[in-house]
């Protein structure tokens, strides 16, 4: 990813590791003007898997999926629609780890459905 940040023309790189209905996880890099690579995973919730009506047990999953990883660091906004971004700064070395602790509290909050 740091070769594609390098060589892109805005100077990052995105990959998507994890998509479902609930949710989708992303792992990148942009480089700072000083060109230091800054590494982060990004989180995006979907709130209304159903974009006709909110169905509140998905909404305690996203809400609990939120506080979680508020809880874990990341900063929580919103996105256009019915998206929370989630987002945290990751060294390059923890960024296995991190997306390993992800995965390990979105079963249990998230809805993991199939993918929108």
């Amino acid at each position: 990813m740091l070769e594609e940040a390098t060589k892109s023309e805005n100077k990052e790189s995105y990959k998507l590791v994890e998509r479902n209905k609930g949710y989708r996880i992303g792992v990148g890099v942009e480089l700072a003007p000083s060109g230091q690579p800054l590494f982060f995973i990004e989180i995006i919730v979907n709130l209304c898997t159903d974009s006709s009506r909110a169905v509140l047990p998905i909404l305690e999953r996203s809400l609990a999926f939120l506080k979680d990883l508020e809880a874990k660091g990341y900063s929580i906004s919103c996105q256009d629609g019915n998206f929370i971004s989630c987002q945290k700064p990751v060294k390059s070395s923890d960024l296995k780890t991190e997306y390993e602790a992800i995965r390990s509290i979105a079963p249990r909050t998230a809805n993991r459905e199939t993918a929108y």
